[in-house]
């Protein structure tokens, strides 16, 4: 990801200078979601759709924010919002999709999911959050071949690590449960 401080203040510092520029308010907006600064996002984020009232990149990244203060229908809004604004933004579906597997909507999720990897079938994200809603539905293969591909489009996404342990050790496997806790361990995670 770079040195999100350094592109913060670049980017703070053209925002200084134009307080109207949408996108840099946007990628601000998403730095500090990244950096864990929920609130501070959500209020750049505010300016950026102030600035710029059909941008769907700044309504999902506020979106994500909300999810993050645990706003779940002001974040499932803006997913909604994003999704009208562009219906091609994949990351949107997908990011509504947790919405859903939150409620328990599996059905929504599910078409949100496979709608998100129509529209970019090599999203590792998107393949992750269908495996969490197989997971959800007790559908441990399927999980596992979900996580499984995220995986092999993105080897560090560790979380996949994690969850395709649970289901392996589901089924029962427990060589492939502990090697992928392991992985999991070795790549960063803290154990549940």
């Amino acid at each position: 990801m770079g040195n999100l401080s350094l592109a913060a203040r670049d980017l703070e510092k053209a925002v200084e200078i134009d307080p109207k520029l949408g996108m840099a308010l946007s990628n601000l907006g998403y730095i500090y979601n990244l950096q864990g600064d929920f609130q501070r996002s959500v209020a750049t984020l505010n300016k950026a759709i102030s600035a710029d009232p059909r941008s769907a990149f700044a309504y999902t990244n506020r979106g994500l924010s909300y999810y993050r203060l645990n706003k779940a229908n002001e974040s499932l809004s803006d997913f909604n919002r994003a999704i009208e604004l562009d219906p091609k933004f994949a990351r949107a579906y997908n990011n509504r999709a947790s919405i859903y597997v939150d409620r328990e909507n599996f059905d929504a999720a599910k078409r949100d999911i496979d709608r998100a990897l129509e529209l970019d079938p090599n999203d590792p994200y998107s393949y992750n959050t269908r495996g969490n809603v197989y997971m959800s539905l007790k559908q441990w293969n399927l999980a596992i071949a979900d996580y499984t591909k995220a995986l092999g489009i993105h080897p560090k996404l560790i979380m996949c690590y994690q969850s395709r342990a649970i289901a392996y050790e589901e089924l029962g496997d427990k060589t492939k449960a502990a090697a992928d806790r392991r992985k999991f361990i070795d790549m960063g995670g803290t154990p549940q």
